[in-house]
């Protein structure tokens, strides 16, 4: 994704409609899914991910954030 902040990129991608399953990945070359837009809190300094199990939950500062990427579909 490009232009604009992360940040910015980053409540497209969450509002795209339909919604279209990505990756956020960190600064650590971590990164995690994000199949399901209400799996994501965004906050002013940091985000909140909620993957499954439900049970779990991951808490991201903006500045960890490097690049959101497409999850292509398979057919």
């Amino acid at each position: 994704m490009k232009d604009g902040t992360i940040l910015e990129d980053l409540h497209i991608a969450l509002d795209r409609d339909p919604f279209e399953p990505f990756r956020i990945v960190t600064t650590s070359g971590k990164s995690y899914e994000v199949l399901n837009p209400h799996t994501v809190a965004v906050g002013k300094a940091q985000i909140s991910l909620f993957p499954p199990p439900a049970e779990t939950w991951i808490m991201l500062r903006n500045s960890e954030i490097v690049a959101l990427e497409s999850i292509q579909k398979v057919a």
